[in-house]
């Protein structure tokens, strides 16, 4: 630490810090144009010039230069004071004094200070540039004539995003910020260069209702598409959102979003809402009110459960509900309804962490935050496409290789951009082929003695067992199965092992090969036995596809176990419930989401409650589920948008959206963040809380809770791992659990295991790799089939926003170019994917760099159903493609 003074202020700072940072935590504020938190300091703008004691008349900038221990500055002398009117000055000289129509009016930095330093006239010409303004780039507008050349916007798409979409062109007086040969913008369109640019020279495109700075009224929440919990700003007016931004102070994001949070919200509005409550009547559903309709639901399912019992019933979850709409929802469903058929997400996408990290960890969780990503000196991506799946992750993997020189490894059967960085070693292998890697990577780490002796055998069991596992899976055999070359191989284990800082991504989908479990059980082995658990910039970061996929993982929303991952057949988790719902809970464990279907298929489910799932666009083997849901008795839904399941049910309840209610969502780094509403629901529509209350009540049940505060101090009080938690207890950017309440309040635990595990020592348990042999004849299907995310959707729920699909409205089929050539395609092509299940149709895209023999396909498209093409076991499945007529 060091101690400076600033305007008579003494600060103590870490040593390193800039005199600006330095300021800011004296509360000294320095103006800059250049400058922004998630950036390398730049030093364009020098507006944050200081003056030093001792050095009368040498300005410096304050944003690049290092504070020094007893250092003395002055950020108001006169010459300071000069010096940025002075600049001030040249700025203006080229730039538009258009601010009455300036998108930024009311927000811009420039206009702030020129207000603030007091300038009414400049001292010399002003010669204002031509350029045309570009219109023509998705989301937005580029006006060049309003740019200062900061620097921000090129520096944020090159450091944060990775994209090096733009970049200064020409030179001298004549530099300007510009796409290569001018032409728009063709990138990830995540609005970042908008975040940063501090005048209007880059702005939105209006999505809503135009309105200036003063007009509007900001909402903090969090978002409702992936699982990172990246904080938003919602800005409203009139009842409308006007436009969606962040800001680096709310939450883990540090102000960056991508294109889904900063301009996928256009669904909030969207004129295909469900707004009534509706009713099958023969072929059609007709609209009601909502007393008929819960009522006729009510009726239904005491008759039912009279006729047959409780298990006659199912519920189906969300991940994209609340913890509070979660708690009640399965509350419902065992308390009232005495059901213990609950499940959400098919029940497999959280099987990797339930049933891979769990037994051997002792949580079903990512071990560490998602910003420790970026503190790794080796990251081993394992399935991991995070541009796709989840782009604010990416950026903590373009941020590690930027600035620390991390090594990324990248073990896929697909190559994703994380290859594309510097240094990264690609292994792109055989889909299903990726666990058989990591085993080779733990033998050879073994043999070599490159293993944590010390760590293993004072905080582990079973490395014997492990050592027997992984014997056969030597390099020549991993490579020979897989193409690597063993060097590759060898190399990538003794850089993980060797690192002070390790870390493994993994993404976690619905439609993913069926090896998920065992190659988080793989991964978790693998970082154990390097002692990569418990440590900063360590751990296993397993990350889900939707909002609140490890809430409701915590809220039992699963088959077996009650909230905190209690088991219903253990009688004191019981009583702990069933005291406070003042009802009993059944002991069985319960069907999970195919089975359900299968009950339904079969009759012994006569009534399927599904709440925020779309099962037919979203679970695999489309046409089986389809079969399924025809074939209940009774179907209720209870949904925002009629959606392929909704249009097949009996009953639809149509509910809020984000924008529109209270609650908290757990993030896939374990954060517990607040959401809030900034619009109230249209007339007709209510919350899930509501819904779940008023059936609740029908039933014949008391419902004690006023709000989604009052449902979640319930939960601090009966789920261990939110010990203690209340709403107004939680800060901007939330708390990690498992929380704590000491002297200082509520406290939340960002690195797990640090000390020790919740079953005393993490198993080292990992079974044989067994391959699948893929569906199909190789003959007729020479290519293999890799169901993908795109980064410009979320799940099925994208579709219904209006912007995204704007951008990308139908599937990109992703070829190598010689299966393209074989096939007779070039890029921009509709082609034909065809399966032994089914055909889907899309658009060509060719890449040159593979891998050879698959073919991806996104998964988003209801019109092109990819989950119609694999089943439940997550086989691979053969495909070929061909032209569409």
């Amino acid at each position: 630490m060091i101690t400076l003074t600033i305007d008579g202020i003494e600060v103590t700072v870490k040593q390193g810090a800039t005199i600006l940072e330095a300021a800011e935590e004296a509360g000294v504020r320095i103006p800059t144009l250049c400058h922004d938190k998630r950036l390398i300091p730049f030093g364009a703008c020098r507006l944050c010039v200081v003056e030093l004691e001792g050095r009368a008349g040498r300005l410096i900038p304050a944003c690049f230069n290092p504070a020094r221990n007893g250092m003395v500055v002055h950020t108001h002398t006169p010459a300071v004071v000069e010096a940025r009117k002075m600049q001030l000055q040249l700025i203006l000289r080229h730039h538009p004094l258009d601010c009455p129509v300036c998108e930024a009016g009311g927000r811009c930095e420039l206009q702030n200070l020129v207000h603030e330093y007091g300038l009414e006239e400049l001292s010399f010409p002003r010669e204002a540039p031509a350029f045309p303004v570009d219109l023509r780039s998705h989301f937005i507008k580029r006006d060049m004539n309003r740019c200062i050349l900061c620097g921000c916007c090129v520096r944020i798409c090159n450091e944060v995003q990775g994209v090096n979409e733009i970049s200064f062109v020409k030179r001298g007086i004549r530099t300007e910020v510009g796409t290569d040969f001018g032409r728009p913008l063709d990138c990830e369109f995540c609005g970042q260069c908008v975040s940063a640019c501090p005048v209007g020279a880059l702005a939105n495109k209006p999505l809503g209702p135009i309105a200036r700075a003063w007009e509007v009224s900001r909402t903090t929440t969090t978002c409702a598409y992936c699982g990172l919990g990246c904080a938003l700003l919602l800005e409203t007016k009139d009842g409308r959102i006007t436009q969606v931004s962040s800001s680096y102070e709310l939450g883990p994001n540090e102000g960056n979003l991508c294109v889904k949070g900063r301009y996928g919200w256009t669904y909030v509005h969207s004129d295909k809402r469900l707004l009534r409550p509706l009713i099958r009547e023969g072929e059609r559903l007709v609209e009601t009110t909502w007393e008929t309709a819960i009522q006729h639901v009510v009726d239904r399912w005491k008759e039912i459960r009279q006729e047959t019992g409780p298990q006659a019933l199912a519920v189906l979850g969300s991940a994209r509900l609340t913890n509070e709409e979660a708690y009640v929802l399965q509350r419902l469903a065992r308390g009232v309804i005495g059901t213990p058929h609950v499940d959400h997400g098919g029940g497999l996408a959280y099987r990797a962490l339930l049933e891979g990290v769990r037994p051997i960890l002792g949580h079903a969780a990512a071990t560490n935050g998602m910003r420790e990503i970026r503190e790794a000196d080796v990251i081993l991506a394992v399935r991991a496409d995070f541009k796709q799946s989840h782009p604010v992750a990416k950026n903590q993997v373009v941020l590690a290789a930027g600035r620390r020189k991390a090594k990324v490894i990248v073990v896929d059967h697909v190559r994703t951009s994380l290859c594309d960085l510097s240094g990264a070693r690609a292994m792109v292998v055989p889909p299903g082929t990726e666990g058989l890697v990591i085993r080779g990577m733990i033998r050879t780490i073994l043999e070599e003695g490159w293993w944590d002796r010390p760590f293993v055998e004072a905080r582990t069991e079973g490395i014997e067992s492990l050592r027997q596992a992984v014997a056969p899976y030597d390099l020549a055999f991993v490579a020979e199965r897989t193409g690597l070359d063993p060097e590759d191989l060898q190399a990538s284990a003794k850089e993980f092992a060797q690192a002070a800082k390790a870390c493994i991504l993994m993404g976690l989908e619905t439609l993913t090969l069926g090896d998920a479990v065992d190659l988080a059980r793989a991964a978790a082995c693998l970082a154990l036995v390097t002692a990569k658990v418990g440590k900063p910039g360590c751990g296993l970061h397993l990350y889900a596809e939707r909002a609140n996929s490890q809430g409701a993982l915590d809220m039992g929303l699963v088959p077996g176990l009650l909230p905190g991952y209690l088991s219903p057949e253990d009688p004191e988790a019981r009583k702990r419930f069933e005291d406070v719902w003042r009802s009993s809970i059944p002991a069985a464990k319960g069907l999970d989401a195919k089975d359900i279907l299968q009950g339904c298929r079969e009759g012994g489910i006569r009534s399927l409650y599904i709440v925020g799932e779309n099962p037919m666009g979203t679970y695999p083997d489309r046409r089986w589920v389809g079969e399924a849901l025809s074939r209940v008795e009774f179907l209720v839904v209870q949904e925002i948008f009629p959606t392929e399941t909704a249009l097949m049910a009996h009953v639809v309840l149509p509910v809020a959206n984000f924008a529109e209610k209270r609650g908290t969502f757990t993030s896939v780094d374990r954060r517990i963040q607040g959401i809030d509403a900034a619009l109230v629901p249209p007339p007709g529509v209510r919350s899930d809380l509501e819904v779940f209350g008023a059936l609740i009540q029908a039933m014949g049940w008391p419902y004690p809770h006023e709000g989604p505060d009052e449902i979640l101090e319930e939960i601090g009080r009966l789920v261990p791992l939110y010990e203690g938690i209340r709403r107004e207890d939680l800060p901007a950017g939330g708390l990690s659990w498992p929380l704590t309440r000491g002297e200082g309040g509520l406290q939340g635990t960002a690195l797990l295991y640090e000390e020790d595990f919740p079953h005393g020592r993490a198993r080292l348990e990992l079974g044989p790799w067994e391959e699948k042999e893929p569906e199909g004849d190789p003959q007729e299907f020479p290519l293999i089939l890799s169901p993908r995310a795109l980064w410009f959707h979320n799940g099925t729920f994208s579709t219904w926003s209006p912007s995204l699909m704007e951008v990308c409205p139908s599937p990109r089929i992703l070829l190598h170019e010689e299966d393209a050539r074989t096939a007779g395609l070039k890029e921009g092509d509709r082609a034909r994917v065809v399966t032994p299940r089914g055909v889907v149709e899309g658009e060509v895209r060719i890449q040159d760099r593979g891998p050879k023999g698959v073919v991806q396909v996104p998964y988003h498209f209801p019109d092109q159903p990819v989950n119609a093409l694999v089943d439940w076991e997550g086989r691979p499945v053969r495909a070929r493609v061909e032209g569409a007529a």
